[in-house]
């Protein structure tokens, strides 16, 4: 006859480790949902942004075709224009930052320290 005996050895940490496992999943999964959205944001933005421009350019060229034969208006279009031009670059200026914005480095992920999600 054969006696078979099976023992369960129970690791006490592998419970808490699977389980901070899985919330360093869950965090990184929101934020790259909070990217993804942030992502979408700016491409809606841009994409305002460049239909604005087209419409500035369009109605630029309609306003020098009108004015073409009258020196004088088309001048005033043109001192207009550089004023705007000059009060756009200022304003760009203002709400620039300084300097490069370095995103985190591919891969970086911030350790999970306080157990929370």
């Amino acid at each position: 006859m054969f006696n078979f005996h099976v023992y369960h050895h129970y690791d006490r940490g592998a419970v808490p480790r699977v389980l901070a496992g899985m919330y360093q999943m869950i965090k990184e999964i929101r934020d790259k949902m909070a990217t993804i959205e942030e992502l979408k944001a700016a491409v809606a933005a841009n994409t305002e942004v460049t239909q604005s421009a087209v419409t500035l350019i369009g109605g630029l060229a309609d306003k020098i075709e009108e004015l073409k034969d009258d020196p004088e208006q088309l001048g005033e279009l043109v001192t207009q224009l550089r004023a705007d031009g000059e009060a756009l670059a200022a304003a760009v200026s203002a709400n620039t930052p300084p300097g490069p914005v370095t995103p985190p480095g591919e891969g970086e992920i911030p350790p999970v320290t306080d157990g929370s999600v």
